[in-house]
């Protein structure tokens, strides 16, 4: 996900430097720890190696990717692309200020309100922790481009 609030998107988040923050802790975390799962995000990870390094030995070792797709982050594509040739589980969220990657709009989507809304946020966040236990739940792996294009 996003990290930061790049300055050309800070009129569509409200001018708030801390938007992704929200969105970490106000959605994204709470629908994975709902899923039964736990949440490793890299600026968390003070550890000494090469920041790259250690976001895709977090790929590799992941049983599922979340990745939000909001702002069209390029770190993030380049993060979903090594996930999607690892062959990972993959759930892809975005606001709805994102417009749709003509590459990635094949793809279930989830989509949430860029507003965060406590409401809102207490629905999207059952909704999404149902979407990532039916991703868990694949066993058909219908997510699986690796597969699909019989690759090994």
């Amino acid at each position: 996900m996003p990290i930061r609030v790049r300055e050309v998107d800070m009129p569509i988040y409200n001018n708030d430097a801390e938007h992704w923050h929200e969105v970490y802790e106000g959605l994204l975390l709470p629908a994975v720890e709902q899923a039964g799962l736990s949440c490793k995000r890299d600026d968390e990870d003070l550890s000494s190696r090469s920041i790259i390094e250690k976001i895709w030995r977090k790929i590799e070792d992941a049983d599922l990717i979340l990745c939000d797709l909001s702002s069209n982050n390029p770190n993030v594509m380049l993060e979903l692309g090594w996930a999607l040739r690892a062959d990972k589980r993959f759930v892809l969220v975005k606001d709805a200020a994102t417009k749709f990657n003509f590459d990635l709009n094949q793809f279930y989507t989830f989509e949430y309100s860029q507003d965060l809304q406590p409401r809102s946020l207490r629905i999207q966040t059952s909704q999404l922790a149902d979407v990532i236990n039916r991703t868990l739940d694949d066993s058909d792996k219908h997510y699986s481009i690796v597969s699909k294009l019989a690759l090994s």
